[in-house]
């Protein structure tokens, strides 16, 4: 699948890591007394967010990094390339993405094919270099650069993401996270938190290349409730969202009923959880998921993945309760996301990286016709006023006379 960005943010916000520190324009100069100074050069550790705050997806983990930007100053990372469905690196003015580069865009070393193409292997072993530029994005861009854009205080910073690891394979996808080297003029002082003096030389620059400038995309709950739902696109770029995705929220509260039925097509993915030996192409999505959200905390409450949602004849039924119905699961064709213990709650349809075929994709789509532009991928929902009135509907149940909206 060729991914295709830019549109939505929401994400989860970034732990400190200790560096507040911003150097000014002129820190790159030679010291004093005519001694001649090395350059900076230290490594900078991720830290993991574990905060459950700004919308996050319980099948993604996100680490940060801080670090000032300085003039004549760039990171290096080096990586290699997870066993998981997707993996990228956003770069932040304040809590608004900037840029972004995902997996399938970055060239590998050594000349092997990025396991993250469709056709390509996923069993071997591919790593990567990638500069991070503390200038304004160029058009066109260097290939494996990502831009921070000016320097913002008290520091900027990038989260690195990585959705559904392999089965059995830890949260880093079996690689572990990216070194990350900061590199500056001579004279500049030594951020805090940088470890080691040692670092890889810059890669030799690669040749440009041409991608979309990013775009806009906060997922905002609808003001109220509203039977049936009312779905709204995000319009917003902040919440250290990932310029990758794109949602649809609404708001649902339980004095309209017990139990919400969503029914939709289900968009096509990679199969990658069970440890696929290739990356299949031409699926319509890299990922998406619906997902149960405490709007005044911002938290998760539950999220049910693609590749954990029960499709039949190229469709899904989704029941959002307090308790779990006794038909729902596998055998009904169904699927159960947990509504927690709020009243009123916010729900979340996200869609990453569409295929440039893929028409009806949230990205795609426009406020005031959202279902005329997604047809039937448009999450039609409707309201039951009790469990057990959901339960009398049947295994699988009869959606039939349901007054979807």
């Amino acid at each position: 699948m060729k991914a295709r960005r830019h549109s939505g943010a929401i994400g989860i916000v970034a732990l400190a890591a200790g560096l507040a520190l911003v150097l000014p324009a002129s820190a790159g100069v030679a010291g004093t007394g005519g001694t001649a100074q090395a350059p900076v050069s230290c490594q900078l550790s991720w830290t993991k967010a574990t905060s459950n705050t700004c919308f996050p997806d319980t099948s993604a983990t996100y680490w940060t990094v801080h670090f000032p930007v300085v003039t004549g100053g760039y990171l290096f990372v080096a990586g290699t390339f997870p066993h998981a469905r997707y993996m990228s690196f956003n770069s932040y003015q304040g809590s608004a993405a900037y840029d972004v580069v995902e997996d399938d865009i970055l060239v590998p070393n050594s000349g092997a094919p990025n396991p993250f193409q469709g056709g390509n292997p996923r069993d071997n072993t591919v790593t990567y270099d990638m500069t991070v530029a503390f200038e304004p994005a160029q058009t066109p861009r260097a290939a494996n650069t990502l831009y921070t854009g000016p320097a913002t205080p008290p520091s900027n910073e990038v989260i690195y993401r990585v959705y559904v690891p392999d089965e059995g394979e830890d949260d880093t996808g079996g690689v572990g996270t990216p070194t990350v080297t900061f590199n500056a003029p001579a004279g500049t002082p030594v951020p805090p938190g940088c470890t080691s003096n040692s670092s890889p030389a810059r890669p030799a620059t690669l040749a440009p290349a041409q991608l979309a400038a990013p775009g806009p995309g906060t997922a905002r709950a609808a003001a109220a409730a509203t039977n049936p739902p009312t779905w709204t696109k995000a319009t917003g770029n902040d919440s250290y969202g990932n310029l990758d995705n794109a949602y649809l929220s609404t708001s649902i509260s339980q004095s309209l009923g017990q139990v919400l039925v969503i029914h939709a097509e289900a968009p096509t993915f990679p199969a990658t959880y069970a440890g696929e030996k290739i990356f299949q192409g031409g699926t319509q999505l890299r990922y998406w998921s619906m997902c149960e959200n405490n709007p005044k905390t911002t938290g998760v409450i539950s999220c049910t993945p693609d590749y954990r949602t029960a499709v039949t004849s190229g469709y899904y039924t989704i029941a959002v309760s307090k308790t779990r119905p006794t038909n729902v699961g596998a055998a009904c064709d169904d699927t159960w996301l947990k509504w927690g213990s709020v009243q009123a709650g916010t729900l979340l349809l996200r869609n990453m990286l569409p295929a440039a075929s893929f028409a009806q994709a949230i990205q795609n789509a426009q406020n005031g016709q959202l279902q005329q532009d997604m047809g039937a991928y448009y999450p039609s929902s409707a309201y039951v006023a009790t469990l057990s009135q959901f339960e009398s509907l049947g295994c699988p149940p009869n959606l039939s006379g349901l007054p979807f909206g």
